[in-house]
């Protein structure tokens, strides 16, 4: 086989495609039926669909004692009261905290150097802090 170059030119007169004789006669008729049965068809499905829908919100009747009625309400009473509690709780803390540092800076006393014995620092409850604070002072 021969590679010819390829010519728009030549081929600007040709025809490729072909409608089958006498397609366009029924053209129209065959399309308005086509649409027809189609139309039917969707509408019978949306009937079929709006019936399962109807069925589907029927809803038995349920009895519903009345502890099931109440249930809810005491969870969220439970809830508040709970969170009430844990606010007092962690308030309280803070509290005592604060309590405890007040204690703390009440029981250091100023002591002269003079009534102080060895025994008397051994047996005491003061820490490092307070002994070196004490002993040097504030510098």
């Amino acid at each position: 086989m021969e590679n010819k170059p390829f010519k728009l030119q030549d081929k600007a007169d040709a025809q490729p495609f072909q409608v089958p004789e006498g397609f366009f006669d029924d053209f129209q008729t065959s399309l308005a039926r086509r649409i027809d049965e189609i139309e039917a068809v969707g509408q019978q499905a949306k009937m079929a669909e709006v019936q399962t829908e109807a069925s589907k919100t029927e809803r038995p009747v349920v009895d519903i004692t009345w502890r099931q009625r109440v249930k809810p309400y005491l969870y969220f009473a439970a809830m508040f009261v709970m969170m009430f509690f844990t606010i007092k709780g962690i308030i309280g803390q803070r509290e005592v905290q604060q309590q405890n540092l007040a204690m703390q800076e009440l029981e250091v006393e100023e002591v002269s150097t003079d009534q102080i014995t060895a025994e008397d620092i051994l047996m005491s409850e003061l820490d490092s802090y307070n002994l070196m604070y004490y002993l040097y002072g504030e510098e």
